[in-house]
């Protein structure tokens, strides 16, 4: 028999983390993880963290000293300008650990707020010229990218290219009075990311009791989002009106507008799911694109939102369900939201998704929008309780069944979801009352069911 003592026995080595680099501030996209190897390992073991001694958030075997984060998993795992931390431990044929590393932080920059080097600046159409736009230009040495009208405000939107400090020239256009206003073109992103469980939101919410007396018939409501697949058979009949205002781009279909859609007006046909308001109008408005195939996430600007909002006033609206927030605070959207506002159109918003956010985004932060929280199926506040409590109203976010393109069906996540089912929600009400405004809905106490009866004076959360 042999004794094999604890200065005999095999000790892990230390494994030495390559990439990426101590503390560094990573760009907001999928990378690869690289370690030196270790001898007799058969497998690695890599797990991500959001404190140095949490449970992991993900983790992945592989039998290379390195892994790359799929890009379907990306997005769901890691939030732009947030810190986590990585670790990778070595097996042997037998399982037996053969190296460990430390704990290495890393984290991502947040994503940019505004498109770089663009400048947008808004004057009265009253002072509008050629000669104004070449003097702009000239004196601060700018290229123009884009012009046009904003009609509901009797403005004229101009859109400028700098390669110097963009915050610069805002600072000295915004002394000269021909001037109305000026700003970035700020970037806003939808908020939804793929997931797959069992629907819940409909009997919550007792769509099917609202069904008997109302569906939203008579009411447009626009979607400002990513393309909306105008031929899926749950939205045949529901599309009013589709087309692109993002610049140079045509018109296509796409996951999150798509998604938003079905929630609020799919047909009752038999076929799929049903919507919220199925006898509304939808008016699809690409005013976002998206990211990339993988992502649902859309990226929207100022100026696609602008033109697609001033489009939706100008077709009295009744419902714009914008479905996409910003970390800035527009000043020309905000014009548009209160002109809206005048006409008595109802602007919705989702409040946010990462779970760190205290704070609503724009234009859900803006006092005229209905801001929009979730929950899950056991009414757990989402993304967290805090912004839920900033919120007007709070609806359905986690795992909902919708529509995507090409006659298709999925789960989705996220407070857009809220906000598509609150949309949806005001619509059905705006059938039965066009007098609402949300300063005289319901104050929202946590039941969804309990705040739709209020709101619609029907009797619906009863057995």
């Amino acid at each position: 028999v042999y004794f094999v003592t604890p200065d005999e026995a095999q000790r892990p080595s230390k494994i030495t983390l390559i990439s990426p680099e101590q503390e560094v501030k990573l760009e907001y996209a999928p990378l690869t993880f690289r370690w030196e190897t270790v001898d007799a390992t058969a497998v690695y073991l890599i797990q991500y963290l959001e404190k140095p001694d949490s449970q992991a958030i993900f983790s992945a075997y592989t039998r290379e000293p390195s892994y790359a984060l799929p890009k379907t998993l990306f997005s769901n795992l890691f939030a732009p300008g947030q810190k986590y931390y990585w670790k990778v431990t070595a097996f042997d044929t037998d399982n037996v650990v053969r190296g460990e590393s430390d704990v290495r932080p890393f984290s991502f920059g947040a994503l940019p707020d505004h498109v770089q080097g663009q400048i947008m600046a808004v004057i009265a159409e009253s002072l509008f010229s050629e000669d104004l736009v070449n003097d702009l230009m000239e004196r601060f040495f700018l290229t123009l990218s884009d012009d046009f009208p904003v009609e509901t405000l009797n403005f004229r939107v101009v859109i400028f290219e700098t390669k110097e400090d963009i915050y610069a020239i805002i600072d000295a256009l915004a002394k000269d009075s021909r001037v109305t206003m000026v700003q970035p073109n700020y970037i806003f992103r939808t908020m939804s990311d793929p997931k797959r469980k069992v629907q819940y939101a409909l009997d919550m919410m007792n769509i099917d009791r609202i069904h008997a007396f109302l569906k939203g018939s008579g009411i447009t409501i626009a979607v400002l989002d990513t393309g909306i697949d105008e031929r899926h058979q749950d939205l045949t009949g529901r599309i009013a009106f589709a087309d692109n205002f993002l610049k140079g781009e045509r018109y296509v279909a796409e996951i999150h507008g798509t998604a938003v859609a079905g929630i609020i007006a799919a047909g009752i046909n038999g076929l799929g799911i049903e919507g919220v308001a199925p006898d509304s109008q939808i008016l699809a408005l690409r005013s976002c694109r998206q990211v990339s195939t993988e992502n649902p996430m859309g990226e929207c600007q100022s100026d696609s939102i602008a033109k697609a909002l001033d489009y939706a006033l100008e077709r009295r609206a009744h419902v714009v369900n914008m479905s996409f927030g910003a970390v800035k605070y527009d000043n020309l959207i905000s014009k548009l939201i209160e002109k809206g506002v005048e006409h008595g159109a109802l602007f919705v918003s989702p409040s946010g998704n990462y779970a760190n956010e205290r704070s609503l985004r724009f234009p859900a932060s803006h006092p005229s929008v209905i801001s929009v929280g979730g929950f899950d199926e056991q009414m757990k506040p989402y993304p967290n309780a805090e912004l839920h409590a900033k919120t007007t109203v709070s609806a359905p976010a986690v795992n909902i069944l919708t529509t995507v393109p090409g006659n298709k069906y999925n789960f989705l996540s996220g407070t857009s979801m809220s906000s598509a089912y609150v949309s949806g929600i005001l619509a059905v009400a705006l059938e039965k009352d066009k007098s609402i405004t949300k300063e005289n809905l319901p104050a929202f106490r946590g039941d969804i069911c309990k705040w739709e009866e209020e709101l619609l004076k029907l009797s619906l959360c009863g057995k």
